[in-house]
């Protein structure tokens, strides 16, 4: 319910025509955030007798996967392929690590901006062909992720985790793989195909970021101290740094200023 009503659906889908999205599931500790976006399996709450209840990441990627499979095979005289790369990366402590390379740090410069979005080319990314393909790379990725038990929630995120898929269309064009036209608009891009196509492709790109945030905690309800107090104090001002991010895209009053600054 909350997959379809919210939105998340219609953003998962528009990515294969070239819109960006960033699906963002927050609250206090202890309120079912990575619940809602991983599910019992990916969560770690499965009991394995049951049927595990699935989250916004697992129904996104099948609803992703189905429709592009769906858009390869209509594609009639101008064959289309449709590729999606993951990535994971963690917010911790204000240091970045790579979730897929045993939580390796990252540094912050290595963030570069290409084609009007901002990319963080050191992460490793693997490209994904089924929801159980994506399973295996979350369950490697996860086991990364920094955890702990306060008097709120028995397993505890202390970081923000950002999932993160690339997907790109191609249409075969012109004679002998060169493209007979480029096009450059909001979404698309002329480029070569991938290293194993041996022809050039006239592309279609688009990113959605799917960010399971830490919650929000009141340091006297949770009764952290030491390490987790540090963690509590991170968190808690990464979150109000995001709120000021959000308002500053979203005021009609900030046409000036650079929300990838602050």
């Amino acid at each position: 319910r909350v997959y379809e009503e919210s939105g998340v659906k219609e953003a998962v889908l528009a990515s294969l025509e070239g819109k960006d999205a960033t699906i963002f599931v927050y609250g206090q500790t202890g309120s079912g955030k990575t619940h809602t976006m991983l599910g019992d399996a990916m969560s770690g709450e499965g009991s394995g007798e049951a049927e595990c209840t699935e989250g916004l990441v697992q129904m996104s990627i099948r609803d992703l996967l189905s429709a592009a499979n769906r858009k390869e095979e209509n594609s009639g005289s101008c064959p289309i392929k449709v590729s999606v790369v993951a990535s994971l990366l963690q917010i911790y402590n204000e240091e970045l690590s790579d979730l897929l390379k045993n939580g390796n740090k990252v540094h912050p410069k290595a963030f570069v901006e290409r084609e009007g979005r901002i990319s963080l080319d050191a992460l490793e990314r693997h490209r994904i062909n089924s929801p159980e393909e994506l399973g295996m790379l979350m369950a490697k990725g996860l086991k990364h992720r920094r955890t702990a038990s306060t008097a709120l929630n028995l397993v505890s995120s202390r970081s923000h985790t950002v999932l993160t898929w690339e997907i790109e269309v191609w249409e075969t064009g012109g004679v002998d793989g060169v493209p007979e036209r480029q096009q450059h608009h909001h979404g698309q891009i002329g480029h070569a195909g991938p290293k194993d196509s041996g022809v050039h492709r006239v592309g279609l790109t688009a990113r959605l970021n799917l960010v399971d945030l830490a919650g929000s905690e009141r340091v006297k309800d949770s009764g952290v101290g030491g390490q987790e107090l540090r963690e509590a104090t991170c968190i808690n001002c990464s979150l109000l740094s995001l709120i000021r991010v959000v308002d500053t895209v979203t005021s009609k009053t900030s046409k000036n200023k650079s929300p990838e600054k602050k």
